[in-house]
């Protein structure tokens, strides 16, 4: 069958690995998942390198958090070679930080180029073979609907250029508040799998023997996002944690990547366009630092980007507006913080547009928590995030009902039906089902994920 998935943002894994496979210059690898892919310019980066005698081709080699680190380790091993550089660049999330393999999401990136099957390794192979149906059955309904598994933002291989680097023009962050709710960064050992360590240490050893160079460097984190606020002890309690813990040197301080709101795009770990430059910036000083170059940059830092203000309210449904109590945030939106006495028995909810002339941008995680009488909630496309566990017991709940029809508009994180039974995510038409099924953030919610009054 023709491959279903090839446009999608899954299809440029094949672009990273061929580039990967088929560079025969000395390489500089960046590995890790998607804050490679949104937080480094590879372009600028290279550029950067040649100017001050370091000649490598820069292959960027990051792009997933939903495939794992492990199957980048596993896909690039192969490929390194004598005199090659691996700057090892994890994010600081648990799923990341362990041996994590999701065979759905493979799949998808292999689909077209199975060439690639043969560098997992046999455990991961097995359980591939055993979801094979699965997958099957998957690309059968795109293909009856003559269709492409795309989405409608960033994420499609079309945002790459043929050199990998993400050229999708990211303006600022677009996060309500600045930073995700749902993924807040914790800097403590404990994210950290032992056998994801002990892995990551094998593979820098296969490294050193092909007389390749491996070293481990920092990936940005919103500042605002931290779990709570950590002391310079704590944080270099941490640093010194990875520095014990994996085999190979560590560059650069964790501190310059504890970066502001302003350089983040759509999550705790992705850069905006302005916030890639930063970044790259700071890591080619940690590479020159490492290698005792002192040339100075010629990379220009561009100004924090900030966000317009939401204030062109639009229209709405605000039927039930008198429903809810409100809080006004810094930004000059409002958060819906409670409910009154008109929403006790009410089965179907229309979250309300805006108050008081001002948009309604977010909904607290706990006013409906434990409401057994609501059956059906409809979400507007002025929301801009739902929040963990937010619908937790709430046992007759059936239907979540999304108006936005952008899924990078709407963020998520993965346990939003936590605490319910039975309850789907309805989008409008099918073609905004595929882009929900194919973004970043939505797709976790593939299995549940229907056209509203479609049987």
């Amino acid at each position: 069958m023709p491959s279903v998935f090839d446009e999608s943002y899954y299809g440029e894994l094949y672009d990273m690995y061929s580039r990967l496979k088929d560079t025969k210059e000395k390489k500089m690898i960046i590995l890790g998942t998607s804050s490679v892919a949104f937080g480094l310019d590879t372009e600028l980066l290279e550029s950067e390198l040649h100017d001050v005698g370091l000649q490598y081709t820069v292959c960027s080699f990051g792009l997933y958090g939903a495939l794992g680190t492990k199957i980048m380790l596993d896909l690039s091993k192969d490929y390194i070679g004598e005199d090659d550089i691996v700057i090892f660049a994890p994010e600081y999330i648990d799923q990341e930080l362990s041996l994590y393999f999701s065979c759905e999401h493979t799949w998808r990136a292999l689909d077209g180029h199975f060439e690639m099957f043969s560098k997992l390794d046999s455990d991961n192979k097995k359980t591939m073979i055993g979801n094979y149906s699965k997958f099957l059955g998957e690309k059968q309904k795109y293909l009856r609907q003559g269709i492409k598994a795309k989405t409608n933002d960033v994420y499609n291989k079309s945002s790459f250029n043929d050199k990998c680097n993400l050229i999708y023009d990211r303006k600022y962050n677009e996060m309500d508040g600045g930073f995700d709710q749902n993924a807040l960064v914790k800097l403590d050992s404990s994210i950290f799998d032992e056998s994801f360590i002990s892995y990551v240490n094998d593979y820098a050893d296969y490294v050193r023997k092909q007389k390749a160079q491996i070293y481990y460097a920092f990936s940005p984190i919103n500042a605002i996002a931290l779990d709570k606020i950590y002391s310079d002890d704590e944080i270099y309690e941490f640093y010194s944690f990875i520095q014990d813990s994996f085999n190979f040197k560590v560059i650069g301080n964790i501190k310059n990547y504890i970066m502001e709101q302003e350089w983040f795009y759509d999550s705790n770990v992705h850069l905006n366009s302005s916030g890639a430059i930063l970044r790259t910036s700071q890591l080619l000083d940690d590479i020159k630092t490492q290698y005792g170059i002192g040339a100075p940059s010629n990379i220009v830092i561009p100004n924090k980007p900030i966000n317009p203000s939401n204030q062109e309210i639009g229209s709405g449904d605000n039927s039930m507006v008198d429903y809810f109590t409100y809080e006004l945030k810094d930004n000059g939106t409002y958060e819906i913080s409670g409910t009154k006495e008109e929403m006790i028995g009410v089965e179907e909810v229309i979250v309300p547009y805006s108050y008081n002339d001002k948009l309604i941008t977010s909904i607290d995680a706990s006013i409906f928590s434990g409401n057994e009488s609501l059956k059906q909630i409809i979400i507007q496309d002025n929301i801009l995030a739902l929040k963990d566990e937010m619908f937790k017991g709430c046992n007759n709940l059936r239907a979540i009902v999304l108006k936005q029809i952008n899924p990078s508009k709407l963020s998520v994180g993965q346990k939003l039906l936590d605490g319910t039974k039975d309850c789907y995510i309805y989008c409008p038409d099918y073609e905004t089902l595929v882009a929900y099924s194919n973004s970043y953030f939505w797709g976790h919610y593939g299995a549940y994920l229907r056209v509203f009054n479609e049987e």
